[in-house]
């Protein structure tokens, strides 16, 4: 199952993760899309379970099964750093100004200090795995969920393992349709919102005490989330309809529904994105 891409801000290449259900484990590949085929990750051996590159592009995180992540200058594929972890590192990502790349491995989470060269953060352990990460702009924060349906805010730097606030609920679809992510973390406003999902219910909290100031309904079941690259809006899918609010206000500026389609009886949205000036949002259906 392909269970997500990231294009590079380049516009050159790709990352593609995979993901074996049965296993729960998945593989990344690097393509060049000129060329239109695979090309090889520098200074990898096997299998590539985790991949990401910094905001800018300048960057390359690759992780292994076995622990290993190393980041690279990309494309020269020039090695700059090795970060020694254990367990199958299963997520990569890099704060938005590529100081601070966040791992995850199973059930633990660590934060590395690019900058520093060592880690911003004792092991965050959590009681089951974690599925998705995102990391306050101002990199302040580390925010995770995991298959408890949970999500949990940490800061850092710090030298405890302790949430910042009681845990907030965020459900994790145990069925999801091919070629669905879980359903991301994402902070809004500046970093003052955090937008977490339960109860077919998009609920935005207050990241410096964890309380909720608004939620986001268009009823039924949430199957997408994605921010504006700028930041200013935030784009939610249900079934056959998608919502449009403001990300410092929550208002909403526009819903529409998928018309239906002769002969077929799959009508709704599974995927958002923004165009990178962000007026325009595209849809992707399971009419295909």
């Amino acid at each position: 199952w392909l269970q997500g891409i990231a294009v590079h801000p380049g516009g050159l290449h790709l990352l593609t993760h995979g993901l074996d259900a049965v296993r729960g484990e998945g593989e990344c590949q690097l393509w060049d899309l000129d060329r239109q085929k695979r090309v090889p990750f520098p200074h990898a051996e096997g299998l590539v379970s985790a991949a990401a590159w910094d905001s800018a592009g300048d960057r390359l995180a690759i992780g292994t099964p076995n622990g290993q992540v190393t980041v690279l200058r990309f494309s020269s594929g020039k090695e700059l750093q090795k970060v020694h972890y254990t367990g199958h590192i299963n997520h990569l990502l890099f704060s938005p100004d590529g100081r601070y790349l966040a791992l995850a491995a199973g059930r633990r989470v660590r934060v590395w200090d690019c900058q520093r060269v060592a880690f911003a953060t004792p092991e965050l352990q959590h009681p089951t795995q974690v599925t998705t990460l995102a990391i306050h702009p101002q990199d302040r924060q580390l925010a995770t969920a995991c298959q408890d349906h949970s999500c949990r805010v940490f800061a850092f730097p710090a030298d405890n393992d302790r949430p910042l606030f009681p845990i907030i609920r965020h459900y994790q679809e145990s069925f999801r349709i091919v070629g669905q992510k879980p359903i991301p973390l994402a902070y809004v406003d500046e970093g003052r919102g955090l937008l977490t999902v339960s109860a077919g219910i998009v609920t935005w909290s207050d990241t410096a005490t964890g309380k909720v100031v608004r939620t986001l309904q268009l009823g039924g079941s949430v199957d997408a989330i994605r921010v504006s690259p700028d930041g200013n809006f935030v784009a939610v899918a249900n079934s056959a309809r998608a919502g449009i609010w403001t990300a410092a206000t929550g208002t909403l500026v526009r819903s529409f529904s998928l018309q239906p389609r002769a002969g077929v009886s799959t009508q709704f949205i599974l995927s958002l994105a923004f165009s990178p000036d962000g007026k325009v949002l595209a849809t992707g259906g399971g009419d295909h």
